[in-house]
């Protein structure tokens, strides 16, 4: 069995929080009795002669012998546990957190680094991934023009932990239970529900490749990527000279779906990001549908006298659809309408247009408009 020593680059992979969690979830009590002002005193579940060990684990990451007296709390749980030390590493990262991790394989001419405007886009589209993931997970869409609000909350509660060598990685740690934390063990934490989902997405681009069949992608929005996940997925990778691989670490306090219980990793290759375009681009064709359409008006345009019906007059409504997202949807009318819409303009009031909303590329319009009304 290895024993760690302190240079050791996985000691840095470990969290005080996560060490804490991983020793009360495994029955180690704290001491109560003794205040130590630098460490904490834990005591290991008896064994069946009623004996004990304890070890002092450190209560913070700035003292200048921390990774000494990490070293020594990992090397004794090995011992204790009869495990390897990278494994016992391994279940405390792993305890009430799940890990996504992603390695651009082949980062060029300079090992183990990357630009800062390449590293600036990988974290944006892995940001991205998380956000819209949320924004699914609280309304199945095909497609957001923006983030739901819950979503932004739940980004809150995404960490980037350390970087790993081996290529270049990001980790990102999602936190999915408290320790102590009371909970429904039938429900699924909000959390991993978002990390599944984006598993699940992986898993289906997978399958669609095998297949030849990229629409297996699109037709599982309810449970997988929508169009922005999909662009953050081209965003976290230059497709055209590197490979990314992605790969999860699960809590195993919380059991998984059984449809993604054997995911473990992906590499995106040119045949996967083939797919992931397709699926981004039928992900953002909205069918015309009929629509009550009400908003302040945030746009006049007209080139010539508005009177004149051979002109094209157009406005644009600053709109909350059913999702509670925001659009700027574009309605050309015709010289009354048009009329009618300035009058709202002017006194700040709601104009409603019955049409057919749609969008095309990425822009809302509004066609076949029945009536416009402005409220009084």
């Amino acid at each position: 069995m290895n024993l760690i020593n302190i240079n050791s680059p996985i000691l840095k992979t470990i969290n005080l929080e996560s060490l804490n969690s991983f020793l009360s979830l495994k029955g180690w009590t704290r001491s109560s009795d003794v205040y130590l002002d630098k460490n904490t005193i834990y005591s290991s579940p008896k064994n069946p002669l009623g004996e004990s060990i304890e070890i002092l684990v450190p209560n913070s990451s700035t003292f200048i012998d921390y990774y000494n007296r990490l070293a020594d709390v990992i090397n004794t749980l090995s011992f204790y546990y009869d495990q390897d030390t990278s494994d016992v590493i391994r279940s405390i990262s792993s305890c009430f957190t799940d890990i996504f991790q992603t390695r651009i394989i082949d980062t060029g001419l300079f090992e183990n680094s990357l630009p800062i405007d390449e590293v600036y886009r990988e974290i944006g589209g892995i940001r991205s991934l998380f956000l819209y993931g949320a924004s699914s997970e609280v309304t199945p869409s095909r497609h957001f023009d923006n983030p739901l609000s819950r979503s932004q909350k739940f980004i809150e509660n995404c960490r980037f932990g350390h970087t790993f060598k081996g290529s270049f990685g990001f980790t990102v740690e999602l936190p999915i239970i408290k320790a102590r934390e009371e909970r429904d063990l039938f429900e699924i934490p909000f959390e991993r529900k978002v990390n599944e989902r984006i598993a699940r997405g992986l898993n289906l681009i997978s399958q669609a490749v095998k297949s030849d069949n990229a629409d297996i992608l699109v037709d599982a929005y309810n449970t997988a990527f929508n169009s922005k996940m999909c662009d953050a997925l081209l965003n976290i990778s230059n497709q055209a000279s590197k490979s990314v691989e992605l790969s999860f670490n699960w809590a195993k306090e919380v059991d998984l779906s059984e449809d993604i219980r054997n995911f473990k990793s992906i590499i995106l290759t040119e045949a996967h990001y083939d797919v992931i375009s397709y699926a981004s681009s039928k992900l953002k064709e909205v069918p015309p549908e009929d629509k009550l359409v009400m908003g302040k008006i945030i746009n006049l345009h007209c080139n010539n006298n508005p009177v004149d019906e051979s002109i094209t007059k157009s406005i644009i409504i600053k709109y909350i659809d059913d999702n509670s997202s925001k659009l700027d949807v574009k309605a050309t009318l015709n010289s009354h309408d048009y009329k009618l819409a300035c009058k709202a303009h002017i006194e700040g009031v709601d104009i409603t247009i019955n049409g057919k909303l749609e969008r095309t590329g990425g822009q809302w319009t509004l066609t076949d408009i029945k009536s416009v009304k402005v409220k009084s």
